[in-house]
């Protein structure tokens, strides 16, 4: 009897070890949402970087000042690019505002796209607009800007303890992609909807701000 009860336990605890290592390896499912989300950004601007025959400006090895701020009405689909260019000789800023035109093909299929590299078999730039917007600031004006608010140094929105856990598309916000270059400095950062976040955050806030600057001095 004290045989068939030690058999019997030691039957339990090898079923026991045998589901725990069952479990261990169960692979996780890739959540291709999430993947999407954190990687959106970056893919869709070297897309239309290439597609606007654009330097890529992490490629681009300068001595002068370039900002370029892409618009997004959707995480995929941009509507404007404001370039913004320091002219080292004649001491003044060179400013290009680009309204984008993107077409989306079945947009039914579209809309379940699980990967991002599948994205680009639904999108492509359909046609733009290039402008030489009227420019009511001064050159000191815009850097004293980028200064004051730290536009250089904003971390990711991502990253923003206060913002990290929703930081997903919200429906009727703007999605902003900013790029800086200079002389041996590069800086990329994206804020989703941050009129949402800029209350309760100061990171937000500042993007806010910085938007707001640029809407009131381009005509």
């Amino acid at each position: 009897m004290k045989i068939k009860k030690i058999g019997n336990i030691l039957l339990v605890i090898l079923c026991f070890i045998a589901c725990n290592n069952n479990h261990s390896v169960k692979p996780k499912k890739k959540d291709y949402t999430a993947s999407i989300n954190d990687f959106a950004d970056e893919n869709i601007y070297k897309y239309f970087t290439h597609a606007l025959s654009l330097t890529p400006l992490q490629d681009n090895d300068t001595d002068s000042f370039e900002l370029r701020l892409w618009v997004y009405k959707s995480p995929f689909n941009p509507q404007d690019l404001l370039i913004v260019k320091y002219n080292d000789t004649l001491k003044e800023l060179k400013w290009k505002l680009i309204d984008l035109n993107v077409k989306i093909t079945n947009a039914d299929s579209f809309a379940v796209v699980k990967r991002v590299d599948k994205l680009f078999d639904y999108i492509s730039l359909d046609s733009m607009i290039i402008k030489n917007p009227l420019i009511l600031c001064t050159v000191r004006q815009f850097f004293l800007q980028i200064d004051s608010l730290s536009i250089e140094t904003l971390p990711n929105q991502i990253d923003i303890d206060t913002t990290k856990a929703k930081s997903v598309f919200i429906d009727g916000g703007l999605t902003y992609y900013i790029q800086i270059v200079k002389k041996r400095f590069y800086k990329s950062v994206s804020y989703r909807a941050p009129e949402y976040y800029g209350s309760k955050d100061e990171y937000n806030k500042r993007v806010l701000k910085f938007i707001d600057f640029l809407q009131t001095n381009i005509r």
